[in-house]
């Protein structure tokens, strides 16, 4: 009897036990998730930021948007999907205009498609993104990291014309700077150096100094190219005499990512006053 009694209490113990069991809970959803592609852009490219936004509240959100902030800076907006229209909003970000209301654990995902200034700096941006709508608004939380790599290849040249005369000369100098990308080429110069006991004559482009000439260079894209020119006088004490010209690329923005072509050397050789070789 008093087994029996036993098995009956251990059995209800059980079953009160069972009873008391709480399922594990489920994770809440996020509010706002963002995504960008790719995370390194270069200048004149586009790249892709995807905001989801779940309303976590018990009441519908009116009016609701999901915004993305942070790239307003260096981009414009080209265009958005999963939306009824997107604009840029505050003058610091860009958002995607929903339906007319998001209920409470609905979500919905906006992806903006931003195109990168040709003239975008080298820099690198936390984006954020919000849910904002007329009866609520999420602070803003912060994604992924989107950096901006401008870089480029600057090839040098040198051209050198002689124009020689009775009693004297000179060498007309052409330094020719190439854009060969993978971006384009916002500014550069480039420093001559002369034979030894010349010096150089201004020109469009070009400043001489002691022994050398220094050129500057504004935008060039790529595949493009641009020249700046000076002179050098020469005289009877030249003649026989090898005398070379080198131009040498000692500044660029964006960084150069090839010094292979960063210099370019030509010699002439003046036979006789009226007669010169290069």
């Amino acid at each position: 009897m008093a087994v029996s009694q036993s098995l009956r209490r251990a059995a209800a113990l059980s079953v009160l036990a069972g009873a008391l069991t709480v399922a594990p809970a489920q994770a809440a959803a996020d509010e706002v998730t963002l995504a960008v592609a790719p995370a390194t852009a270069h200048p004149g490219g586009t790249v892709t930021v995807t905001v989801t936004v779940t309303n976590v509240n018990a009441f519908s959100v009116l009016h609701p948007t999901a915004r993305v902030f942070g790239a307003n800076g260096f981009t414009t907006l080209a265009g958005c999907t999963g939306a009824v229209s997107c604009s840029t909003v505050d003058s610091a970000g860009y958002q995607g205009v929903l339906a007319e209301a998001l209920s409470g654990g609905e979500s919905a995902t906006v992806t903006f498609t931003l195109a990168v200034s040709p003239d975008a700096p080298d820099t690198g941006v936390v984006l954020q993104g919000q849910l904002a709508g007329s009866n609520y608004a999420s602070e803003r939380v912060s994604g992924p990291r989107l950096t901006v790599d401008a870089r480029t290849d600057a090839g040098v040249g040198i051209a050198v014309t002689p124009r020689p005369g009775l009693l004297g000369g000179r060498f007309d100098v052409a330094v020719r700077l190439s854009g060969n990308g993978p971006d384009p080429l916002r500014s550069a110069t480039v420093t001559a150096s002369l034979p030894p006991g010349m010096s150089a004559t201004a020109g469009p482009g070009c400043v001489p100094g002691r022994g050398t000439a220094t050129c500057t260079f504004g935008a060039v894209p790529v595949g493009g190219s641009a020249e700046a020119r000076f002179s050098v006088p020469f005289g009877l004490l030249t003649v026989g005499l090898p005398v070379t010209f080198t131009a040498t690329r000692t500044a660029t923005v964006p960084e150069d990512v090839n010094p292979g072509n960063d210099r370019a050397s030509t010699t002439c050789t003046v036979i006789t006053p009226l007669l010169v070789s290069c």
